[in-house]
């Protein structure tokens, strides 16, 4: 008999401890393999090959490298009122009828 260590469940059952079977497991495996072909030791990886062809002007392997090695510049969206002021909801809300509004409740909560 092996030695794997059950958990005794409420219904009388057992389980394996760690979840051995789980869905993850192959998918570590793909990361894992993916992880291996990007970045390899002696430099003949898929990064590599993109830094070279960065390194030689190659304008959309320049995009990669900054946006996955620094990250993407946050989009700002600034939205102001009249006047560069606040923008004030009380003129839209007025617009709505109350039948409207409770019809639009309604939708929200299913």
């Amino acid at each position: 008999m092996s030695d794997v260590e059950l958990v005794p469940q409420k219904h009388g059952g057992a389980l394996r401890k760690g979840n051995p079977g789980s869905r993850t497991t192959p998918q570590k495996r793909v990361r894992q393999m993916l992880q291996d072909a990007l970045i390899r030791p002696d430099g003949s990886g898929i990064v590599s090959a993109l830094i070279k062809e960065a390194q030689h002007g190659d304008v959309a392997a320049q995009k990669l490298c900054l946006e996955y090695g620094i990250g993407r510049p946050t989009e700002r969206l600034e939205v102001t009122g009249e006047g560069g002021g606040p923008v004030l909801l009380s003129p839209v809300l007025a617009a709505l009828s109350d039948e409207r509004i409770d019809e639009e409740l309604k939708k929200l909560e299913g």
